[in-house]
């Protein structure tokens, strides 16, 4: 039973002392706590997700003060300030049940269509050296299934936040989900790529024993013997087992080898860092959800 009261004490101390915290100064913790989960989840694309060697500064950088002004000072105003008086007029008016879903619905079919999705595909497109006209054009290419994306995750998310989270916790549960939501995505793209790779590997394997049967076909009609029978439906060929980097391809499969992606394409796919949405999204998703 002590250990029990002591685990306990443990857990929900620190909680009860960082809710003292962002009750006491609700804008300073909900900012901080943006500006490090932004600058966190960047660093994390980049290294875990991308494999980058050298960690881009200036990206960092300009995603953290994203985060500072657009998901810190900005959705603090709007969910301790503007939503409130929302909630308040509607409870009055539909009552106190119709006050998330109402919530739920101008923030994920109003504010992140019409004000997120645009200011981060411009931020991105600077990041990249995109003209502004060209990050507007991906973002309406990409609107329907990044909303779709959106939604998933976040409509029940938002729905708890604004049931049951108090104002001044809002902005902070944001950042929380979203960092959870970052490590989800980092996992499944691992075995997505890991997936990916041994399919590649499968079939340069198939490519090298149809080309050995074919070989040795072809060497016993020369020499007027009846060709081997081709191996059964799965079973390997007999150069299978080497590694298909080592085998030389004959200039007649060299055409179809330069049309298979290389294999470090499958582990770093394109990764759109998006530090609201736990630093990475694939577009579309991730061109494929930072």
């Amino acid at each position: 039973m002590r250990t029990w009261t002591l685990t306990k004490a443990a857990l929900f101390q620190p909680l009860h002392a960082f809710g003292v915290i962002a009750k006491r100064w609700p804008a300073s913790t909900g900012v901080g706590c943006t500006v490090v989960k932004t600058a966190a989840a960047d660093l994390f694309a980049q290294k875990v997700i991308e494999g980058k060697e050298q960690i881009d500064w200036r990206r960092n950088t300009v995603f953290s003060s994203f985060g500072f002004a657009y998901l810190g000072l900005w959705q603090y105003y709007l969910y301790a300030g503007v939503f409130p008086k929302v909630a308040t007029r509607a409870a009055a008016v539909l009552g106190e049940r119709a006050v998330a879903p109402l919530l739920t619905f101008l923030d994920q079919c109003v504010h992140h269509p019409i004000l997120y999705f645009p200011s981060f595909y411009l931020l991105r497109g600077y990041v990249g050296g995109e003209t502004a006209e060209l990050s507007m054009q991906k973002c309406q290419e990409d609107f329907w299934t990044n909303l779709k994306a959106l939604w998933v995750v976040w409509v029940p998310s938002q729905y708890i936040n604004f049931k049951y989270m108090p104002t001044h916790l809002r902005v902070p549960f944001v950042a929380a989900v979203s960092a959870v939501w970052c490590v989800i995505m980092s996992v499944f793209r691992g075995e997505s790529a890991t997936v990916a790779q041994k399919e590649e590997i499968q079939r340069m394997q198939e490519l090298v024993a149809a080309h050995a049967v074919a070989a040795a076909a072809a060497e016993a009609a020369k020499a007027g013997r009846t060709a081997p029978a081709p191996p059964p439906p799965n079973t390997p060929g007999p150069l299978s087992s080497a590694p298909p980097e080592q085998v030389a391809l004959p200039a007649s499969l060299a055409g179809e080898k330069q049309g298979v992606p290389d294999r470090e394409e499958h582990q770093q796919p394109e990764v759109l860092s998006d530090p609201i949405h736990g630093g990475c999204m694939p577009m579309p998703v991730c061109r494929s959800f930072a």
